[in-house]
């Protein structure tokens, strides 16, 4: 995960985009070997805050590119 960007749309909500790798392998076996589905893609995420703090009300993936099996 990278290149984290926050966006505060008011002082008890928040938008976040964060870059990710993701690698998809079947296997238990270390090491993992680097075989199966790589995806890059992004976080779309919603925090808003609480009495607790700040909690994730919402994650959506969205896949930018796949390649692999």
């Amino acid at each position: 995960m990278s290149n984290i960007q926050v966006t505060v749309e008011n002082p008890e909500k928040a938008s976040i985009v964060s870059y990710v790798t993701v690698t998809i392998a079947t296997t238990n076996e270390l090491p993992i070997k680097a075989s199966g589905t790589t995806a890059l893609g992004e976080y779309h995420d919603v925090c808003v805050k609480t009495l607790e703090g700040w909690k994730l009300q919402k994650r959506q993936f969205v896949d930018v590119f796949t390649f692999g099996d």
